[in-house]
């Protein structure tokens, strides 16, 4: 291997760690328990548990569907897939960080999944069952929604801003009646790859990233909570955006061919839910997940796969990684250094 094709390959894995953060963040905003206020219909009903029923379903989805057609030959069943990691042909092979821990983390979500699903009321029986109960669920909610979406798209709009310390001006969710079929934004071209197409056909929320003047965060969805979980994802991509810029034209072009694939992020979102509340759990707390995923992005591989095993073996050196890094680079980004 030569020492570009070495570098390639290092960025790759990096950026697909950076991924796992990303899904991470937006399971975690879409399956919250948190009730909100402003999730009633105009008649009075509280669109709060229906639309937590959805956001869990759909997480749990992840975890239990069965599709070749879909998943290819591990059906997406996270031990299946996460026992040929040994594999070279497989996707996350070159990270020692899945090697070691994807089976741990993989599980620790299933677990936490299925806790809150019984906590909001889905049945637990087969995952065929809660399938047909997510997508009961979603044809529900989009009824209810169906008089409200623009109320209802900037109220995801305003959590997110919110939440993420972002201006409200950067945001463009909207709630759409139909996903178009999986084609939510214009110049947006269906992928040339079997599984990649059907995969976008059946996907019912979007988001992209737009580089004008001002950054953008554009998201489409169907349903809120699907929405707010698209907002999430946008928002980590834009802040992990600065690691890719600092990419050579070559570098950049196979780094988002290798890891852009819509395959990837049901793996993702298997381990990534587990693995970005325990780094969110060592981040010193001067420093916000976004500015923490900005200046991660910016380190090199090594200290990235560095850095996120340490949250799972050594939580107290995690936390001094991430509080190395902001300081080392904050200035750059014309913020204050956090206090040590």
């Amino acid at each position: 291997m030569t020492s570009q094709s070495s570098a390639i390959s290092s960025e790759v894995v990096k950026r697909l760690h950076l991924n796992l953060l990303i899904q991470g963040a937006a399971v975690d905003t879409s399956t919250s328990l948190d009730p909100d206020p402003d999730l009633r219909a105009e008649n009075g009903m509280d669109l709060n548990p229906l639309s937590q029923r959805v956001g869990i379903g759909m997480q749990l989805s992840q975890m239990e569907a069965r599709s070749f057609l879909l998943s290819g030959r591990t059906g997406g069943k996270p031990k299946h897939f996460w026992n040929a990691i040994d594999k070279p042909s497989h996707p996350f092979h070159n990270s020692r960080l899945l090697r070691d821990h994807a089976r741990e983390l993989a599980d620790q979500t299933y677990e936490t999944t299925r806790a809150q699903a019984i906590t909001v009321g889905i049945a637990q029986k087969w995952d065929k069952t809660h399938d047909r109960q997510l997508l009961a669920n979603i044809k529900e909610l989009h009824v209810y929604e169906s008089t409200r979406r623009n109320e209802l798209a900037q109220l995801a709009n305003n959590l997110a801003s919110a939440q993420w310390g972002i201006p409200l001006a950067q945001l463009r969710g909207e709630l759409r009646s139909d996903n178009s079929p999986g084609l939510m934004f214009s110049g947006q071209k269906r992928p040339t790859q079997w599984r990649e197409a059907l995969l976008s056909m059946c996907s019912a929320g979007w988001c992209r990233v737009v580089f004008d003047t001002t950054p953008r965060v554009e998201a489409r969805a169907i349903v809120f909570p699907l929405l707010r979980h698209e907002l999430a994802k946008g928002i980590a991509e834009l802040a992990t955006s600065h690691g890719l810029a600092s990419l050579d034209d070559e570098t950049y072009a196979a780094v988002v061919e290798a890891t852009d694939l819509i395959y990837l992020e049901r793996p993702g979102m298997q381990v990534g839910p587990s693995l970005f509340q325990r780094w969110t759990a060592t981040l010193p707390p001067s420093i916000s997940v976004a500015t923490g995923l900005t200046h991660l992005s910016l380190a090199e591989p090594d200290i990235v796969e560095t850095a996120l095993i340490a949250v799972i073996e050594d939580p107290l050196a995690a936390t001094e990684i991430m509080r190395h890094l902001c300081s080392a680079s904050i200035i750059d980004l014309g913020e204050e250094a956090p206090e040590s």
